[in-house]
């Protein structure tokens, strides 16, 4: 029997996850070679591979043409599009090999898709891939194959076609799948002007071992593909679990076969369900106890799941913020996740021990300067573990600068609106500089604040190493080093300074935080909270205070005031998020007194209904009955007549 050839090739991604499935459903019966083309780099985050690199493509031509597929794919993501674009060009020039696009970059964007590739496969391919290889095989004939099969947008004579789009898989199906191929078998990977054959590797070179124990999202965020996808699949169940048995099996194959020293699991929200966690904890410490990573979500993080995640060999998880502005995450990113539950989030994490990314997303021309302070002011009143607490569990953050997906609901609201989405790469670096800052324990409470303001300082003397002025200074030397030890180095290592507050003790060198300081300390002297240290250093600092210089008085009120302005915007922003909050909950109370008189109305309806059925009832009843005397009347007649007929 002819056996059906395809090779799918990846490009700047080892791990594929989606191509890797698609080999352990077909491989049985069909030829499927994997070819990675340039990997990530994960120490220097970049990519290996790009357009123009003319040995690696020119290794990949060759490998193809040794292959001899039937059909050559690319799976691939929105932003490698480029690239997949020059090379699938190059095969079908120089090779005539037809070419096939699918993943979520072919998804988001078919129209373009199908101008660079006989065929396109959009959503998913689990059923599809099968199917087209099956009637490649029965047909002999590429093109019969495809008019057959769902999810493939061709091209004919008259134009492109597009197939029906097939179901999603099912729960039990997806628990059912043979576990993704990592074998090295018909795997190749072509990296910096070199050839791997059967190259079992997987992921990245930490041994983890890459895993998706569910299918889809819950939630659809402007920025992210899932939302394309939940509007391809309206009216169906995106999201889908496997049965805990199904990964536990998976996960012991896993340890048996390969050299795996912690799990990757990549599911888009891990915690969503708090059974099947609780359940996959248990059986997780019991049969695999493998350290491992994960997704959360600041709505799901639950004392309860978490401990025991913790428990099972959780050693670090990934939670998505985003941003501190309530305005963005509910009017522009979809997210509706209050400050205080983020918060709330973070000190749960916090009193479990657990290690913790922060992800955020930057250079959003949505924002405003006020937006971008409330993310500041966010993470800087987060509960955290910091390098001071505990240097083996420290939080980490995650800056990703806003990227607008093809047909992305964020991609349509740039169009609506007219948004010019070029952003100025200085001041997007100044607030991520801040970011690191915050996200810091150096700094006094208000310091990161004042900064927010001095952009056209910082501009101006990013490149001048002198503490006052150099806001790239701050954040090249404090990022491992407390701001005391700093100013020690600074200054010659001559200077006795408090190690915690930072105090530089002379009129010249005294700062904003200071002054900042000083009135925290007051402060809690007031309110009782002060101690006889805090008193002594509050006498100090009012003692240099004193020898400040007018300009230095004046900016110091400044950033007192930024500072309480900033305060005041943030509960603004609260007291406007709380009234948004009530207006759709009278919304909700409205909609529902609407639904309740509409039920009210066809309740009455429905007694009046019953009340005229009742009646007929009755009629019948009354006709009935009256029929029934009819007939005992006419009954001693018929039995007259018919003994009169006997007797004639």
């Amino acid at each position: 029997m002819r056996m059906a050839k395809i090779a799918v090739i990846s490009c700047n991604d080892r791990c594929c996850m989606g191509a890797r499935q698609l080999s352990s459903l077909v491989k049985n019966r069909h030829a499927f070679y994997l070819v990675c083309y340039g990997e990530y780099h994960h120490p220097t985050f970049s990519s290996t591979a790009g357009v123009g690199d003319e040995e690696d493509e020119r290794l990949l031509l060759g490998l193809l043409k040794d292959l001899s597929p039937d059909l050559v794919g690319f799976s691939y993501r929105s932003v490698q599009a480029e690239l997949v674009t020059h090379l699938a060009g190059r095969i079908r020039s120089e090779l005539s090999l037809p070419v096939i696009m699918g993943g979520i970059g072919a998804t988001s964007e078919p129209d373009e898709a199908i101008k660079r590739s006989e065929i396109v496969c959009i959503g998913e391919a689990d059923f599809v891939l099968p199917r087209l290889l099956d009637a490649m095989d029965e047909i002999g004939s590429l093109e019969e194959a495809v008019q057959q099969t769902p999810n493939l947008w061709h091209h004919t004579e008259t134009g492109v076609v597009r197939n029906p789009l097939e179901r999603l898989v099912s729960e039990t199906e997806l628990s059912a799948f043979p576990f993704i191929d990592y074998d090295g078998t018909n795997k190749f990977t072509i990296v910096r002007g070199r050839l791997i054959e059967n190259d079992g590797r997987f992921d990245n070179d930490l041994g983890a071992y890459p895993m998706l124990t569910s299918r889809g999202c819950p939630f659809a965020c402007t920025f992210c593909h899932n939302s394309n996808v939940h509007d391809l699949y309206c009216d169906q169940r995106y999201c889908r679990q496997r049965t805990v048995e199904s990964v536990l099996l998976e996960l012991e194959h896993a340890v048996a076969k390969f050299p795996t020293r912690m799990v990757s699991i990549y599911d888009d929200l891990f915690t969503l369900n708090r059974e099947w966690a609780l359940q996959f904890s248990a059986e997780y410490r019991r049969r695999v106890a493998l350290p491992f990573w994960c997704y959360t979500h600041p709505a799901k993080v639950s004392r309860e799941v978490h401990q025991a995640l913790l428990e099972a060999g959780l050693n670090n998880t990934a939670m998505g913020v985003q941003s501190g502005s309530e305005r963005t995450l509910y009017r522009i990113f979809n997210r509706r996740t209050s400050r205080n539950k983020i918060l709330h989030a973070a000190s749960v994490l916090k009193e479990l021990n657990c290690r913790v990314q922060i992800d955020l997303i930057t250079a959003n021309p949505f924002e405003t300067d006020d937006d971008r302070r409330d993310t500041l002011d966010l993470m800087q009143a987060m509960p955290k573990i910091t390098r001071t607490d505990n240097p083996d569990r420290a939080w980490y953050y995650c800056q990703s600068r806003l990227t607008y997906f093809p047909n992305s609901r964020i991609s349509q609201m740039v169009k609506e609106q007219g948004v010019d989405t070029r952003f100025d790469a200085d001041v997007a670096s100044f607030w991520e500089m801040l970011h690191e800052l915050a996200f810091m324990d150096h700094l006094p409470q208000g310091a990161v604040m004042y900064l927010s303001y001095l952009y056209d300082e910082y501009r101006r003397n990013a490149g001048d190493f002198k503490p006052e002025t150099g806001a790239r200074w701050i954040q090249a030397t404090l990022q491992n080093r407390p701001l005391a030890e700093i100013v020690e180095l600074s200054d010659g290592g001559n200077l006795s300074i408090e190690a915690k507050l930072g105090w530089i003790p002379t009129p010249e060198e005294l700062t904003f935080m200071e002054v900042r300081l000083l009135m925290d300390g007051v402060y809690a002297l007031r309110t009782g909270n002060g101690d006889e240290e805090m008193r002594r250093r509050v006498t100090r600092a009012r003692d240099l205070l004193e020898q400040l210089t007018p300009e230095k008085r004046v900016r110091a009120v400044k950033e007192m005031l930024w500072s309480h302005a900033s305060t005041m915007n943030r509960l603004a922003g609260e007291v406007q998020s709380r009234a948004a909050e009530e207006g759709e909950l009278r919304q909700e109370v409205d909609k529902r007194g609407k639904w309740a008189l509409e039920l009210d109305r066809t309740i009455i309806e429905r007694d009046a209904l019953i009340r005229q059925l009742q009646s007929e009832l009755d009629e019948r009843t009354r006709w009935a009955l009256a029929m029934d005397q009819e007939l005992k009347r006419k009954r001693p007649l018929q039995w007259a007549l018919r003994k009169f007929r006997r007797s004639e």
